[in-house]
C-alpha cells in the first residue's frame, strides 16, 4: 500500500505540512514572555509601593480618618499605572487592630471608604459566529498552542491557606482564553506582618495570539498550499507517467506472444521526453527491440535446424514403412526398433523447437488444439 511512488510523495507532503505546523504552533514563545513581562511588571509595582508603605507604617497604622487619608493620599499620588488593581490590606489576626476597617488602599476606588462589591459578568450567549470560529484554522491553532501555554505558565492558585510571611503570585486560567496573574508582598516590620501589598493583572492569551499570528498563518496556510500544489504537480510529471510505464510493461510480459508483445512495445510521446523518465522509456524501448531480435533470431534457428533433422528422418521412416512388410523374423524386429526410434528422435526434434520458443503459452495452445484429419 504504502510502496508507490504516488503514495510516498503524498506522505512526504503530509509529513511537511504537519511538521512545519507543529513547529509554528509549539515553537512560539512570544505570548510566555509577554506574560513573564507582565509578572515582571506587577513585581516591581508592589516592591515599589512596599518602599513608599514601609517607612510608614514602621511608625505605627493610622488610628483616624486624618492619618488614613494621608496615607491614602501618599500612595494615590502614584501614576495610576502603579495603582491599578492594586490592594493594600491588613493581615487576618490584626483586622480588629483598628476601626477603620482592613483594606487600607484599594487602587480600583477613586474615593475612599467606598464598599466594596464584586460583580459577575454574565457569560454571552453562544452566537453562530463562535460555533463558525471553532472550524477556523487560526482558532483550531489558538487551540492546540493553548494546551502547551498552559502547561508551561499555569501555577498553583495562591488561595485562603497562604503563609502570610512569604511572597506569593500564581498565574491561573479564569476563563476562556483569559488568565490572572496576582502577586502578593508582606511588609514585615520587627519580624511580623504588618500589611499585605497585592497587585494582580489579567492576560488575554485568545486576544494576543490571534492578533499576533492572524498574518502568519494565512502565510503558512499559503506555504502549506503551494507545497500540495506542488506534491500534485511532481505526482503528475513524474508518478502518473512511472505508474503509466510500468503497466505498459508488464502488459507487454503478460501477453501469450511475449515477443509480439515485446516488439510491438510503444507509448505516444514518451519517446521525446528530455527528462530522466524518457531516458528510461528509450532504454527499455532499446532493450525491448534487443530481445525481440534476439528470441527472432533463437526462434528462427531452432525451425531451420528442426527442418533439416526431420527431413533425412521423414526420409528414413518412410523408407523403413515400405521395407517391413517384406521383413520377417530378426529383421522384421529390427526394422521396427528402427522406426521406434526414428519416431522417438522426431518427438525430441519437435520438443525442442517448441522449447527455444519464447511464446509458452501459445506452444501449449497449439498442442492442446485437436488435429481433424
Amino acid at each position: 500500500m504504502f510502496r508507490g511512488i504516488l503514495t510516498k510523495i503524498f506522505g512526504l507532503l503530509l509529513a511537511f505540512n504537519v511538521a512545519l505546523w507543529v513547529f509554528v504552533i509549539f515553537t512560539d514563545n512570544t505570548f510566555i514572555v509577554e506574560l513573564g513581562e507582565k509578572k515582571n511588571s506587577l513585581a516591581k509595582r508592589v516592591h515599589l509601593v512596599a518602599s513608599i508603605v514601609e517607612p510608614l507604617v514602621a511608625e505605627g497604622y493610622p488610628e483616624d480618618f486624618n492619618e488614613y487619608r494621608e496615607f491614602h493620599d501618599r500612595i494615590s499620588s502614584l501614576p495610576s499605572t502603579y495603582t491599578e488593581n492594586l490592594t493594600i490590606f491588613l493581615p487576618r489576626e490584626k483586622f480588629a487592630a483598628t476601626s477603620l476597617g482592613g483594606i487600607y488602599f484599594d487602587g480600583n476606588y477613586s474615593t475612599m471608604g467606598g464598599p466594596i462589591t464584586e460583580t459577575l459578568i454574565p457569560e454571552q450567549p453562544l452566537f453562530v459566529d463562535d460555533v463558525i470560529d471553532r472550524f477556523n484554522p487560526l482558532f483550531l491553532a489558538y487551540d492546540a498552542y493553548r494546551l502547551v501555554f498552559q502547561g508551561k505558565v499555569i501555577t498553583r492558585s495562591i488561595g485562603k491557606g497562604y503563609v502570610e510571611k512569604i511572597t506569593h503570585s500564581h498565574v491561573i486560567p479564569t476563563s476562556e482564553g483569559r488568565y490572572e496573574l496576582r502577586y502578593i508582598k508582606p511588609v514585615i516590620i520587627d519580624d511580623e506582618v504588618s500589611l499585605l501589598i497585592e497587585a494582580y493583572d489579567y492576560y488575554s492569551l485568545k486576544d494576543a495570539y490571534i492578533e499576533h499570528n492572524r498574518e502568519r498563518l494565512f502565510v503558512l496556510m499559503g506555504i502549506s498550499a503551494l507545497s500540495l500544489i506542488f506534491g500534485v504537480t511532481l505526482a503528475i510529471s513524474v508518478a502518473f507517467p512511472l505508474k503509466r510505464l510500468a503497466r505498459r510493461v508488464g502488459k507487454s510480459v503478460d501477453k501469450h506472444a511475449v515477443a509480439e508483445g515485446l516488439s510491438s512495445f510503444h507509448i505516444k510521446g514518451y519517446g521525446d521526453k528530455k527528462d530522466e523518465i524518457g531516458k528510461l522509456y528509450r532504454s527499455i524501448e532499446d532493450l525491448t527491440a534487443r530481445l525481440s531480435k534476439l528470441f527472432a533470431d533463437k526462434e528462427a534457428f531452432a525451425a531451420d535446424v528442426a527442418h533439416e533433422l526431420k527431413n533425412p528422418l521423414a526420409s528414413i521412416l518412410a523408407n523403413v514403412s515400405n521395407i517391413s512388410d517384406a521383413c520377417t523374423g530378426n529383421d522384421k524386429e529390427a526394422i521396427h526398433a528402427i522406426k521406434l526410434q526414428a519416431h522417438r528422435m522426431n518427438q525430441l526434434i519437435s520438443e525442442i523447437s517448441d522449447a527455444a520458443i519464447v511464446d509458452v503459452e501459445l506452444v501449449k495452445e497449439k498442442h492442446l488444439t485437436p488435429l481433424f484429419i
